[in-house]
């Protein structure tokens, strides 16, 4: 069986304002900068709609933006002009970009946050291993796929920013169980913690 469903519906009035090119993206970026339409100013839309379509039994995008100004009053206008007040600070910024510039992002997404991102993961497991007299090894690409970055004493290890407790609560090693070391980075230097005993007792 097949169906297909279509994006938008032909018989709502969506806003199909036709932008020049780059110019949502631009806007795009200014907005994440800003946190513009940021929960906070505008409320959990994810939390909103369902709210609202439960409270109504034809749904449509009129009745929507009725209901959501009814709820959340104007919201709009704020983030439009958050936006529009770093907006001058944006035409400035593109104004001094050259391709000496370009070029040093470039490569320093290559080749600098690459080497620092992923050797980090592997300095932390050999600071470890060293500071505990245990071996330790890179993991393979096979183990990588396996969510391990590598081993110490042979125990399979993950490495992860401390972020991650708070971003992924309910997050289970899959396939596999790792010891997961966490890291903190901050201004001068970058805090580990761990469980020595789980290494030492294998």
């Amino acid at each position: 069986m097949e169906f297909r469903i279509k994006n938008k519906d032909e018989n709502e009035q969506f806003n199909d304002y036709e932008y020049p090119k780059y110019v949502k993206q631009i806007i795009n970026l200014i907005n994440q900068n800003t946190q513009a339409t940021r929960p906070n100013n505008v409320g959990q839309l994810s939390d909103l709609f369902p709210e609202y379509a439960s409270e109504k039994i034809n749904i449509s995008v009129k009745s929507w933006d009725e209901w959501y100004k009814n709820k959340m009053g104007d919201t709009i206008t704020p983030a439009v002009d958050k936006i529009m007040k770093a907006l001058p600070s944006m035409r400035t910024a593109i104004d001094q970009i050259d391709r000496a510039m370009v070029e040093n992002y470039i490569k320093s997404l290559i080749i600098d946050k690459t080497y620092e991102g992923l050797n980090a993961q592997y300095k932390i497991i050999s600071l470890i291993g060293e500071k505990l007299d245990l071996p330790f090894r890179r993991a393979t690409k096979e183990e990588e796929s396996k969510n391990i970055d590598g081993f110490i004493n042979d125990i399979p290890v993950q490495i992860k920013p401390e972020t991650f407790k708070i971003t992924n609560p309910t997050t289970k090693v899959q396939e596999i169980d790792c010891v997961i070391i966490y890291y903190k980075k901050e201004k001068n230097e970058t805090i580990v913690s761990f469980d020595e005993t789980y290494f030492k007792s294998n």
